[in-house]
């Protein structure tokens, strides 16, 4: 294996088998982009961290002197300490009051598998130095692993699913896609981005603390493969590292599906429940071409997502637009730009990851019922029939529930995260 130079060399991997027959394999991505309206995204503005310390005793204090990033950024310090005590009364109420679905030891098991995440407060490139990993390469001093490219993107797609994750996608780093205020060492040319879906039990019981719990275990998952993945990729003579980006652009460019009404991922398996991360390298891969499931044209017939949305922070537009709502969003994109800080701020008091509209979404049926495989083929080649597909949905009770005997139902299961 060569290194890398620095325009890398591009070499496609083999598609065949890697979905059914009605997803194709296209040259672009399937929303419209214009790199002189783009700009690099800024972790400053973005929302996507707002449950980051929020577990703290202190966070009135913490919160008045954090920087002005994420969602503070948006809301300023004293709507979120205000946003803080509504989610601990909210939590409080619901226990005492013994409710389906967030009773005590439904919040305990969801502070359970959130405090097992922990990239949120640990270096574990740190932790790596107190495991028994050890890089080979370094110990003893041997040349780095020599393969073909179809041969390294196969490696490292095992190896991530053997540690945990659902699927891979591969492409090139694009360094307008990663934040303005991180660095990512010019070598590392190539992304790995890793999904790892949802338990179907915790789509049922989205906006409930055991419906987190999909999210959080899936999180987990994702620690666990990129984190392994990284310590792989090192041991074999590479350099590796969590790429500083908004997971959905790579997923997009990796093949992994498109973007849909949500402005995130769709995937054709796995629809819009899934955790993304990305590892970027220098080790020299074949990469993934984008696809097309007939996603664009469904979305802008569906608005099931938007419809669902607690706060109506989800665009119901019939087309998708190049105006961004606001700075937490990236232009350059056609698409249907969404308010994060209204949704943040939902999910914030309701101390919830929420994703009902991802939980709504009728691609996310991942048994393999003949149903569904032909409803799936009609939505990605019948536009016209999408409405049909949604109202089927509806009528077979698909979504997250509120009913109480669903909710309890989870205790009574052998493993409800499986």
């Amino acid at each position: 294996m060569t290194q890398v130079s620095e325009t890398p060399e591009i070499e496609y991997r083999n598609q065949k088998g890697r979905y059914p027959w009605w997803v194709k394999t296209v040259d672009q991505i399937t929303t419209e982009t214009d790199k002189e309206q783009a700009e690099r995204p800024h972790i400053t503005k973005s929302t996507a961290l707002y449950a980051r310390h929020t577990t703290r005793e202190d966070y009135e204090t913490f919160i008045q002197d954090s920087p002005a990033i994420g969602l503070k950024y948006h809301l300023g310090a004293d709507k979120m300490t205000a946003l803080w005590h509504k989610q601990w009364d909210r939590m409080k109420r619901t226990i005492e009051e013994n409710q389906p679905g967030h009773t005590l030891r439904d919040w305990q098991f969801n502070y359970a598998t959130f405090g097992s995440f922990l990239s949120f407060d640990v270096n574990l490139d740190k932790l790596t130095e107190k495991t028994q990993y050890v890089n080979l390469v370094e110990r003893l001093g041997i040349e780095s692993w020599q393969g073909s490219r179809q041969e390294a993107s196969k490696t490292v797609e095992l190896v991530a699913k053997s540690l945990g994750a659902t699927q891979v996608g591969i492409s090139l780093v694009d360094p307008q896609l990663t934040y303005a205020e991180a660095q990512v060492p010019e070598e590392l040319k190539y992304a790995i981005t890793i999904a790892c879906d949802w338990a179907p039990e915790g789509i049922k019981r989205m906006n409930t603390p055991l419906g987190d719990t999909a999210v959080f275990t899936a999180w987990l998952r994702m620690e666990k493969s990129t984190w392994g993945l990284k310590n792989f990729i090192r041991g074999l003579g590479y350099q590796a590292k969590i790429l500083p980006a908004p997971q959905p652009a790579y997923a997009v460019l990796s093949g992994l599906g498109e973007l849909g009404r949500t402005n995130r991922l769709v995937s054709p398996l796995l629809g819009t429940t899934m955790n993304l991360l990305t590892v970027a390298t220098d080790m020299p891969l074949a990469i993934d071409k984008p696809i097309d499931f007939g996603l664009q044209e469904f979305c802008k017939r569906c608005k099931k997502c938007a419809e669902h949305c607690p706060v109506g922070a989800l665009s119901m537009d019939n087309e998708p637009s190049w105006e961004p709502k606001g700075e937490w969003n990236n232009p350059g994109k056609k698409t249907y730009f969404e308010d994060s800080p209204k949704c943040a701020s939902y999910c914030f008091r309701q101390s919830s990851v929420c994703a009902i509209c991802f939980a709504v979404c009728p691609w996310n049926k991942q048994d393999k019922t003949l149903l569904h495989d032909v409803s799936k083929v009609l939505g990605a080649k019948l536009p016209f029939a999408t409405k049909l597909l949604v109202k089927m949905d509806d009528m077979f009770g698909y979504g997250p529930t509120k009913k109480p005997d669903v909710l309890e139902k989870w205790w009574k299961m052998d493993s409800p995260l499986k």
